[in-house]
């Protein structure tokens, strides 16, 4: 009978059960599978606490889910982008009627799935820099609509509706 290779054995037990020490594995000895994963559950529950989402990561990972949908490639990151994101939060808290951090998360997500209203040249704004520095910008043309529409419809006559030369001012 060939011996079993039992420090692998425990190694795939500590993974699944997520990080019971070897001296805690004596324990184990000798119990149901149902016992076994009764107790790794109550281990669990005692050493994992839930994983809080903050305002801050909870935009990055919208802003990333965005970035991917927009180009096919997952954000960069670097100390400048983390810094704008700060600022975006900040002015979110400033302005959101909901400032807990669900609401700030919420209020910047719905900012990038109305990225289709922000103005032509905002929409090829895409890095955090350069939507926090546009953000005021990017939120009246989500309310208000974009400048180049107003201007397109005014520049032309009224008094002949096929007319697509501009009127004389």
């Amino acid at each position: 009978m060939a011996k079993q290779n039992t420090s692998g054995l425990r190694q795939q037990f500590l993974e699944i059960i997520g990080g019971i020490e070897p001296k805690d594995l004596e324990y184990f000895h000798g119990k149901t599978a149902d016992q076994l994963i009764e107790a790794a559950e109550k281990f669990y529950k005692k050493t994992k606490t839930p994983k809080t989402i903050t305002a801050f990561t909870g935009c990055i990972d919208a802003y990333n889910e965005f970035i991917i949908k927009q180009t096919g490639l997952p954000g960069k990151f670097d100390g400048a982008e983390g810094k704008a994101m700060k600022s975006i939060i900040i002015y979110l808290k400033q302005v959101s009627h909901d400032k807990t951090d669900e609401g700030i998360i919420n209020s910047f997500k719905h900012i990038l799935v109305l990225h289709d209203r922000w103005d032509p040249f905002h929409k090829n704004q895409l890095k955090l820099q350069q939507i926090n520095s546009n953000l005021i910008n990017i939120i009246n043309a989500i309310k208000n609509g974009t400048n180049k529409n107003k201007y397109e419809q005014s520049k032309y006559r009224t008094d002949q509706p096929n007319s697509t030369q501009p009127a004389n001012i």
